[in-house]
């Protein structure tokens, strides 16, 4: 029960804080304060923060009133109607300015996963080239500096590993796992139909078939963890933070160079 009472007092300190210290409430944001503030979950606080996954999830807004409903659902034999009472009336004043919950715009955040996949990926390959052979090579298809088999990957990670961002170990070990499958099956399939390897880790230590290496899942399970703890929060808080406009922009201005660059990079290499 003494648990129970902090953690009423802290979801209700952590919450009015930050409303009030911000004009847009993000769902993903407040999520975030929650779980770093409270340090010990009941139920009750454990069913809170899944209302608020459950709203991130589903891209929905929610408003002031259902979030102090829910506060109030989860700590109803808990919560003094004086505490209640003040709850409502601090909810209430942000109300009268509109506020509601948002939740982060689902497309934007992967194709900036995308981007940020694919531009590590590129400058990876590039400053192992160097490393090995001592010479700058251009590793990708397209003329720009970016892999799209890194931005798919790093959004294949993020929708996976998030689900278990709690537990930092079992996501090492799964980015060593789920890379590793990935990058056989890849190279693998683009030797069957290009009669080509595109990377060959012969010789290298753990290596299997050439197409996996120790070296490369266990770099690739590190990047998958600055993804999930780091790279991820980064973007999340770029794109709550910044106007809608400005986010269209930079996700308009990027597909439309991807898409340029890669019918240059088809017409001219074919030579069509």
């Amino acid at each position: 029960m003494e648990n129970q009472e902090l953690n009423i007092e802290k979801i209700l300190e952590v919450t009015n804080k930050y409303f009030k210290g911000n004009k847009e409430v993000n769902l993903t944001d407040l999520q975030m304060e929650l779980l770093r503030n409270v340090a010990e979950y009941d139920d009750a606080t454990n069913n809170l923060i899944k209302w608020l996954n459950d709203a991130i999830e589903n891209d929905e807004e929610r408003s002031i009133e259902n979030y102090l409903a829910e506060v109030t659902n989860a700590y109803e034999m808990m919560l003094s109607e004086k505490e209640t009472r003040k709850f409502a009336q601090d909810l209430k004043k942000l109300n009268e300015k509109n506020y509601n919950f948002k939740g982060v715009d689902k497309v934007k955040l992967y194709l900036f996963i995308f981007i940020a996949g694919a531009f590590a990926g590129y400058i990876y390959e590039v400053i192992f080239e160097l490393i090995e052979s001592g010479t700058f090579v251009n590793k990708g298809f397209y003329y720009g500096p970016y892999l799209p088999v890194y931005g798919v990957g790093a959004v294949f990670l993020s929708l996976i590993l998030n689900n278990y961002k709690k537990h930092p170990f079992l996501v090492f070990v799964l980015g060593i796992l789920i890379t590793g499958i990935v990058e056989y099956i890849t190279g693998y399939a683009m030797y069957k139909i290009f009669h080509k390897k595109w990377w060959d880790y012969t010789g290298l230590f753990l290596n299997i078939d050439s197409y996996v290496c120790f070296r490369s899942v266990f770099t690739f399970a590190i990047g998958g963890m600055l993804l999930i703890y780091i790279v991820e929060p980064l973007i999340k808080e770029f794109i709550s933070t910044k106007s809608k406009k400005i986010t269209n922009i930079i996700s308009i201005v990027f597909i439309v160079i991807f898409v340029i660059d890669a019918l240059l990079s088809f017409l001219i290499r074919n030579k069509i």
